[in-house]
């Protein structure tokens, strides 16, 4: 045993990154990526939870790029044990970028009903010498 007068303790602590959570606080939040579909539709999707096991929640018909979902207490345990933080679900919509032909005649057909009959025109490509020379 060594001998000598009372000193400080000093301790480090990393946290490493998580695959599915950022941590803010007692809070955890957790992106969750849907279709155009399901925002529109509402329904259920699977959430990861810190616990281990997924959860189902609900989507409201309708839901906004952005929005977030606070499911109580599953987010991390308090150093005390009393309270746990939240979860907080951030709503990305994914926007299909590569539609197949028969997408892309449903997703005008769909533009019409909302009263978008002139949809723009996408020009092709032109290539730099066509660009200059009109």
């Amino acid at each position: 045993m060594r001998e000598g007068g009372a000193g400080d303790l000093y301790i480090q602590i990393h946290l490493k990154h998580h695959s599915h959570f950022e941590r803010q606080g007692a809070d955890l939040l957790y992106n969750c990526r849907v279709s155009v579909a399901q925002a529109a539709l509402g329904g259920e999707v699977p959430v990861h939870t810190i616990d281990g096991p997924k959860m189902t929640i609900r989507l409201p018909a309708g839901i906004q790029y952005g929005k977030v979902l606070r499911i109580h207490e599953k987010g991390m345990p308090s150093p005390g044990g009393k309270r746990r933080g939240d979860l907080l679900v951030n709503i990305h919509v994914d926007v299909p970028t590569d539609l197949t032909p028969r997408q892309k005649e449903l997703f005008e057909e769909l533009a019409k009903t909302f009263g978008h009959e002139e949809l723009p025109k996408q020009e092709e490509e032109k290539g730099f010498f066509r660009k200059i020379l009109g």
